[in-house]
């Protein structure tokens, strides 16, 4: 016979498995959405806090900065409950990627030092650091019915900082949260994500394995193209009746403590010129649409010709900055009590996508044939690279043409957010090579200068693709002055499905893009339907002086009842084998009634080789030494029928 405890230890394990079982059914589902996997943790684990630490004061290296796995998720902190509070709102704090409840409540000028000094009740809850939304919005949402119980309450007010703004918009969106909530506030929160995901999961950086975000869910759903879905079936939902206002960051610039992910995001896409950025979210994303925005970002301005950059004090802070007590409790406590003075506020239009067109300084280079090289336009200022070398190992650049060798200087040799950030200083113009035992991807960040600037072809009103129409890109490649670049220009890029609608994992869909010039811009149009999913848009783009790199994401939707009648892959159509291959190989064909062509593309999307097809030609017989295709992907396209191929030369 089993023991008392024993039975006691077996119904815990029970309680345990089928508290974590996925769930699928959602209170306040989207129809036709079909939502991903969901993690339900059950009842969360409550407990009270000690008094506050008041000490004022900034801490050097702030929390959150680490990535933190997760020891208490599911947990629910309570503040001591000051006195003088029972007519005043319960504070329900929300925390942002790879952190806890404890980035409020411990360290020098903690949030929760505000609210009890000024009499206010909090919450503080520790959800997953790296899971979606979804996960988190349903176990947001069921806390707050424990915290609403604890307190007596019938709703609360929310201040979420970061992916904790999404996550706090999915629990009252999606799991029914509306009723609980009166009022929202966020700090530097993802509203419309982060170019960092895309980054961090690029296939370009796929060994630059140091920017902080991970491959994981949450880095998933903060890319630009997943959260412009989000918003999509989020913002026009019958259950979005909370009012918002959003706090977010301009004025953060570069090599700052927060070094890799700010400096890449301030001199990739995010600088000044660009509406500035926190460190790790652009200014412009951490607006929401149709919500109060307090105090307005960085705005240019001219005087004698020159362009300054000026905005609120109150809002030039770096991504935790954001979450200290006093940088941002004042504001939110003058409007819950009224008192707030009308010039701090602006409302974000109902419409509103700052992913619509983006843009990007940066160039990433990877070694070929054991040279790796870049080039320094006129005008690009102080040079940063950012490369991943063995311990111990130096850098050191060479401009082509010059003995001259030049050392790049590490930011930092102990912060671990720091690893792999070197400065070069200003550089003269030309082309530089790469002085280096290790093959690392590296991406270089002038901090003016050329920037390569993609209209995806979304608008305000329109946030997502579907895919019964074509998709129509244009870039355009100017100099910091606005100007057009009058060089001869070669562009190419690669779209390519990542994830599907789910977050999950699906089959691969890779498609060279062809930009042809027209008038100052350069244009492509997809005409294939494409699978519904999140996909990357890389850009290479060079001229005689300059190379830039862009990557952003898109979210592509199946129009309903849409007759989606063009195939992008048919085996039956096109084959390639043997594949992979050591050197000869056959492209195999239907039978077309026409001429028609093959294409063979690089994996940046350049067109290496063009074969002429005759009518009811099947099989073409190719040999990559004898084309001069060194090791490497590439993609096989058969005239206009958007049929393409991989192919892996070994």
């Amino acid at each position: 016979m089993l023991h008392k405890s024993n039975y006691l230890i077996l119904l815990l394990c029970l309680f345990t498995i089928l508290s974590h079982k996925l769930v699928a059914q959602f209170p306040y589902q989207n129809p036709g959405f079909d939502y991903p996997s969901i993690e339900d943790f059950g009842t969360a684990q409550q407990y009270l806090l000690g008094y506050p630490y008041t000490k004022e004061g900034v801490e050097l290296l702030p929390v959150g900065t680490d990535l933190y796995d997760g020891n208490d998720v599911n947990t629910i902190y309570y503040g001591r409950t000051p006195s003088n509070s029972s007519n005043k709102p319960v504070i329900v704090f929300v925390h942002g990627y790879a952190s806890s409840a404890s980035v409020w409540y411990t360290g020098r000028d903690n949030a929760y030092a505000d609210v009890y000094r000024d009499g206010y009740r909090s919450a503080f809850v520790s959800m997953t650091p790296n899971r979606h939304m979804w996960t988190n919005g349903n176990m947001l949402s069921k806390m707050l019915d424990q915290i609403k119980a604890y307190y007596g309450v019938s709703k609360v007010v929310i201040v979420a900082w970061s992916k904790g703004a999404v996550d706090t918009d999915a629990a009252i969106v999606h799991f029914g949260a509306n009723t609980k909530v009166s009022r929202v506030f966020t700090v530097g929160g993802a509203h419309f994500g982060t170019s960092l995901a895309e980054l961090a999961n690029a296939d370009l950086l796929a060994l630059l394995n140091i920017i902080f975000m991970q491959d994981n869910d949450a880095t998933k759903c903060l890319e630009r193209g997943y959260m412009n879905y989000f918003r999509s079936i989020t913002d026009n939902n019958p259950n979005n009746t909370v009012s918002v206002t959003t706090l977010g960051g301009w004025g953060n610039g570069p090599l700052a403590r927060l070094s890799i992910p700010q400096g890449l995001l301030y001199l990739a896409e995010g600088s000044k010129s660009s509406g500035g950025n926190d460190g790790v979210i652009a200014y412009q994303n951490a607006k929401r649409p149709n919500s109060v925005s307090l105090f307005e970002g960085l705005e240019p301005y001219k005087f004698l010709g020159i362009t300054f950059y000026d905005g609120p004090d109150e809002t030039d802070l770096d991504h935790f900055e954001v979450t200290r007590g006093n940088l941002f409790w004042p504001y939110f406590k003058n409007i819950l009590e009224g008192s707030s003075q009308r010039r701090s506020v602006a409302r974000t239009k109902k419409s509103y996508n700052p992913n619509a067109i983006v843009s990007s300084k940066m160039q990433i280079t990877q070694s070929v044939g054991g040279q790796q090289e870049f080039l320094v336009e006129e005008n690009a200022g102080n040079i940063t690279m950012v490369a991943n070398l063995s311990s111990g190992q130096q850098l050191s650049v060479q401009r082509i043409g010059s003995s001259e060798v030049i050392r790049a200087v590490p930011v930092s040799n102990t912060a671990k957010d720091q690893k792999g950030l070197y400065k070069l200083g200003k550089l003269v113009p030309g082309k530089y090579r790469i002085v280096s035992n290790e093959e690392t991807p590296a991406v270089i960040l002038p901090e003016s200068g050329i920037q390569v600037v993609l209209n995806t072809g979304l608008t305000d009103e329109k946030l997502v693709h579907t895919n019964d129409a074509p998709l129509t890109l244009s870039s355009s490649i100017v100099r910091a002055n606005g100007s057009v670049v009058n060089e001869k220009i070669k562009i190419s890029a690669m779209l390519k499905r990542e994830v599907n609608l789910k977050l999950g994992n699906a089959s691969s869909v890779e498609i060279p893009v062809n930009f042809e010039k027209n008038g100052n811009n350069y244009e492509a149009q997809i005409t294939e339907s494409l699978t519904s999913g999140i996909y990357h848009i890389t850009l290479h783009v060079s001229g005689e002086s300059f190379a830039k790199t862009l990557i952003t994401s898109i979210a592509v939707t199946d129009k309903p009842k849409a007759e989606l009648n063009n195939t992008l892959f048919s085996d039956a159509d096109l084959s390639v084998f043997p594949n992979p291959t050591k050197g000869a190989f056959t492209v195999r064909l239907q039978a077309q009634t026409k001429p028609s062509q093959v294409t063979i593309y690089n994996h940046q999307g350049v067109i290496v080789q063009r074969f002429a097809i005759k009518a009811n030609q099947t099989n073409l017989a190719l040999n990559a030494e004898a084309l001069g295709l060194p090791k490497g992907m590439y993609f096989i396209k058969l005239g206009d029928s958007k049929l393409t191929k991989r192919l892996i030369v070994d």
